[in-house]
């Protein structure tokens, strides 16, 4: 009897024992999935990381050289005749322009807002492709005023006008059309 209890106990270790490592083998399997899975996630997440990133990189690099095939090219306006029931278009040239006056021993200046209308985009393109040169030019003109001349309004007025000259004379010989129609002050101050 003895034999046989020793052999129920020996049965219930060695079930106890598998039932044990069955416990184990399942419970390594679910962490070995999970770690798996883990390691899957992280390598997709690189992936697609890395994926963006370097579409991001292509794009920004191609936006660059388009813009500079664009900044190569020089505007040329349309010689269709200005249409003049087309809308007026306005462009505001940015900051403020300043100048010196000549005529003073004092520091005396002048700040003018200038904005100009045209009634075709091409025109408004050509404005913004050669604005550093039509910067200078006005602020070389502007430099060149006499002071109590614009103070009055006739002054003002003619000053408008050289602007507008100066300004079609640019466009006349960079693109072959003045195309401005008009110029106007929105501020002007004298100092």
């Amino acid at each position: 009897m003895s034999e046989s209890v020793d052999g129920l106990e020996k049965t219930e270790q060695v079930q106890g024992q598998e039932q044990g490592q069955k416990q184990v083998q399942p419970s390594t399997r679910k962490q070995f999935k999970s770690s798996t899975r883990l390691v899957l996630l992280v390598i997709l997440g690189i992936v697609l990381f890395g994926s963006i990133v370097s579409s991001m990189v292509y794009l920004i690099m191609q936006d660059q050289s388009f813009y500079r095939q664009q900044a190569n090219q020089p505007i040329a306006i349309d010689n269709a005749p200005n249409q003049p029931n087309a809308p007026p278009i306005y462009y505001y040239f940015k900051p403020p322009f300043i100048a010196n006056f000549a005529d003073d021993a004092s520091n005396r200046y002048l700040q003018v807002e200038i904005q100009v209308m045209t009634r075709s985009k091409q025109v408004i393109q050509a404005i913004k492709y050669h604005e550093p040169l039509i910067k200078n030019n006005i602020l070389l003109l502007l430099s060149h005023q006499n002071a109590d001349e614009l103070k009055t309004r006739e002054g003002r007025e003619a000053l408008n006008q050289k602007v507008l000259i100066e300004l079609q004379r640019i466009l006349t010989e960079q693109t072959g059309k003045p195309g401005v129609e008009a110029v106007y002050f929105s501020s002007f101050l004298l100092q």
